[in-house]
């Protein structure tokens, strides 16, 4: 077995072990349908280079421009930018050998919060592959970065048998096979539906005056009782009870006295 046929049964050996142990998620690998780099590596002239040289700040890393989003490694601190989490994508100092590289994105525990990430002295030759890696994506418009965010639920995709040109696993370009997204977004959407017409049905039938009303009710009732005794008793009062009661003989007794 040549060193070529002996270095892709370790790649797919690794992928295997990954995606069989790594439940609800999968493997993603570099791609030539995303980004190759024009310079090849130095100690390996014969292989393709997935990504290309970069600083954040001081430090020395790479970037890797995947399916499901923008990589940077490997020294700490690591960045990962997944779609739905990016808002635009620019450039700055342009120059002749070199350009730098600006992420806008947001956090997924403060989506309202926009930050920038500057990526420095990125080889001007790779400027051409990833100017049309980001405008397949629609990275570099703000405006389109609501419709990803809407589009995107699952970062790494419902696993599949799909397999790239490469050797690679294959994933749509949201990370998630086209009909099993469909069909998590409808059940999502149901689901919060469902919980939203339950919570209007308790604040319909949850009345917080009826507790007044029926107190209010009983005072009025009292009031009313109280108020036909008092007629009552004023009648009363302008009315001889004792002589309709006893008739004659109430007048017999005046008499004898």
């Amino acid at each position: 077995m040549d060193s070529a046929n002996l270095a892709e049964t370790y790649e797919s050996y690794l992928k295997r072990m990954l995606d069989g142990n790594l439940k609800g998620t999968k493997v993603i690998s570099p791609s030539v349908k995303e980004f190759v780099s024009p310079t090849p590596e130095a100690h390996r002239k014969g292989d393709k280079a997935y990504h290309v040289k970069a600083f954040r700040g001081s430090k020395e890393g790479f970037l890797f421009f995947l399916s499901t989003g923008i990589f940077f490694g490997f020294k700490k601190p690591l960045f990962f930018f997944s779609f739905e989490n990016i808002d635009s994508i620019s450039y700055t100092s342009v120059l002749q050998r070199t350009f730098n590289l600006n992420i806008a994105a947001c956090s997924p525990l403060n989506p309202e919060e926009v930050q920038e990430f500057e990526f420095s002295m990125i080889d001007q030759s790779n400027h051409p592959g990833i100017d049309a890696y980001i405008k397949s994506h629609g990275l570099q418009d703000a405006s389109l970065a609501e419709a990803r965010r809407a589009k995107k639920l699952n970062i790494n995709g419902v696993k599949g048998d799909g397999v790239d040109g490469d050797g690679g696993s294959g994933v749509g370009k949201n990370g998630m096979g086209d009909g099993e997204g469909e069909q998590e977004e409808s059940e999502l959407l149901k689901a919060q539906r469902e919980l939203e017409d339950r919570e209007d049905e308790e604040e319909e039938d949850y009345d917080p005056g009826s507790e007044c009303d029926s107190d209010g009710s009983g005072s009025s009732s009292e009031e009313e009782n109280q108020d036909v005794g008092g007629e009552q008793g004023d009648y009363d009062g302008g009315r001889d009870l004792v002589k309709e009661e006893l008739g004659s003989e109430a007048e017999e007794i005046e008499a004898d006295e």
